[in-house]
């Protein structure tokens, strides 16, 4: 069974969904933060995800980090979701556009609203 790793407003969101849109059974367990922006919980996640981020996704032996590259995984995993258009039509670039833009471009700038002391003194 697929366990994804989250926060609330986070990126982790988009494969969360991809997740529930392909139908797929999984955990949904929440890395938790102090307010310097550290990970507590749950413990060895460090570990699990060097980068100390969210999303991870594990399917088993495989570890997935990054919300695209969960979303991506979780489309191929459940080709029968349809969650990806045919690889290589305008339609997949589109989606690819919008994908990279949810899961990178938008949560940088909500980082600066939860952990304002990384960005200010």
């Amino acid at each position: 069974m697929i366990t994804l790793y989250s926060m609330p407003g986070s990126s982790a969101t988009a494969p969360r969904i991809a997740l529930d849109e392909a139908g797929a059974d999984y955990n949904l367990l929440e890395v938790e933060r102090d307010a310097a922006g550290n990970n507590t919980a749950p413990p060895g996640y460090d570990a699990l995800n060097p980068m100390g981020k969210v999303p991870t996704l594990v399917d088993g032996e495989l570890v997935v980090t990054e919300a695209a590259a969960c979303c991506l995984y979780v489309a191929e995993k459940y080709p029968n979701s349809e969650l990806m258009p045919a690889a290589g039509s305008a339609d997949w670039a589109k989606t690819l556009r919008w994908l990279t833009l949810l899961t990178n471009t938008a949560q940088a700038a909500f980082l600066r609203w939860y952990y304002p002391g990384q960005y200010t003194s």
